[in-house]
């Protein structure tokens, strides 16, 4: 793809139910790039089927591969819900 006279790769990121560096969940919420150039994803839908996928991705631009963060049932440090819809960043670089 060009766009006015610049090269451009698109890249597809797909959730596999079997590889969990894939991304959490092909519902995508919000994309948000911080002030250290790293890309944050917001996954998750209430719509039903879609209960176990979801949470805060972020891209490791190298691998192509995600670490997700994921509630943990129990784990009071976890999200709250995998149904992530925003993504802030305050002025002193804290989600």
């Amino acid at each position: 793809m060009q766009i006015r006279g610049i090269k451009t790769t698109i890249l597809h990121y797909r959730n596999n139910a079997n590889d969990p560096s894939s991304i959490g969940c092909n519902v995508i919420m919000n994309i948000y790039e911080d002030r250290h150039g790293t890309i944050w994803v917001a996954t998750g839908t209430a719509f039903q089927g879609y209960d176990s996928c979801g949470g805060l991705n972020k891209l490791n631009k190298k691998t192509g591969k995600f670490i997700r963060y994921i509630h943990h049932e129990g784990d009071p440090h976890s999200l709250i819900d995998n149904r992530v819809r925003a993504i802030f960043e305050d002025s002193r670089g804290h989600f």
